[in-house]
């Protein structure tokens, strides 16, 4: 992005370093920017898509008939594979190191004990009722919380109970295949710990959705002009020690949910 973008960026995102000022943050940007213009275009972006172990592949045909999976699915089990992380385009622009070393990373020799690491979902943490009888959902993880759609169920002739439903957001691990290129469309966090631990292949589940379908859009995310790069960003730049990724200070935030009842009555003809 442009220099004054990346200045709003961080200003939003971001609580800037310590004796650093725009000036300095200026300086660090063009020392990056220039560090990727010197990169050499790379011509093989084919992440190697390869069926699963039958264990792996047994763990995900039983994850895909779980309910909370078909809610975001649909009845349709989306295809499962297994890919080479050094292959993969990053469109988010940055991860949370600190949940990064917090996770627990399997050995890469069991791709059941992985596949379960990259489809795992985040608890919820427990709601508060609010005076006016709303009640609130909050929650570390970025969009984790679903609302479902109002029910009902009769408890007897004179009695229904009403109930909205709100579900953890499978954190899937999820590509989405753009021109022939390989984005990770979610789990990033887990493809980092994955790649820092020294594992070479990921299990994943593919689609072919497009990039903004699945949320990929700026400034959070690259533009399709970066990810269509003859040097696009990649998964790998996130490993300890290459010497393009930079530390930032980003601002805490929670997700918040609200779910609440309006209840109206009135008088309709028969």
């Amino acid at each position: 992005m442009p220099v004054d973008e990346a200045v709003a960026f961080q200003g939003i995102i971001c609580q800037p370093a310590t004796g650093e000022g725009e000036p300095e943050f200026r300086a660090r940007w063009a020392t990056a920017e220039a560090k990727i213009r010197a990169l050499q275009p790379l011509t093989d972006f084919n992440a190697d898509p390869r069926p699963l172990t039958a264990p792996a592949q047994a763990a995900a045909s039983a994850l895909s008939q779980d309910a909370a999976f078909k809610a975001v699915f649909g009845p349709l089990p989306p295809t499962f594979a297994s890919v080479r992380l050094d292959r993969l385009l990053t469109a988010q622009k940055y991860v949370d190191a600190m949940h990064v070393d917090g996770l627990q990373v399997p050995d890469s020799d069991d791709e059941a004990a992985v596949l379960e690491f990259c489809m795992r979902a985040n608890p919820i943490d427990p709601p508060m009722v609010g005076a006016d009888g709303g009640i609130t959902f909050s929650s570390h993880y970025s969009q984790n919380l679903i609302p479902l759609n109002p029910s009902f169920r009769v408890v007897s002739d004179r009695e229904v109970c009403v109930t909205a439903t709100i579900i953890s957001r499978p954190n899937y691990v999820q590509l989405t295949i753009w021109n022939g290129r390989f984005v990770i469309a979610n789990g990033y966090h887990r493809a980092v710990a994955l790649l820092q631990a020294g594992h070479t292949r990921m299990p994943c589940i593919l689609q072919g959705t497009p990039l903004e379908g699945v949320g990929i859009v700026p400034p959070n995310f690259f533009d399709t002009t970066r990810l269509g790069a003859a040097r696009p960003p990649m998964m790998s730049d996130f490993a300890l020690g290459v010497g393009f990724a930079d530390p930032l200070k980003l601002r805490a935030r929670n997700h918040i949910l609200r779910v609440g009842f309006q209840v109206q009555q009135f008088e309709a003809p028969r």
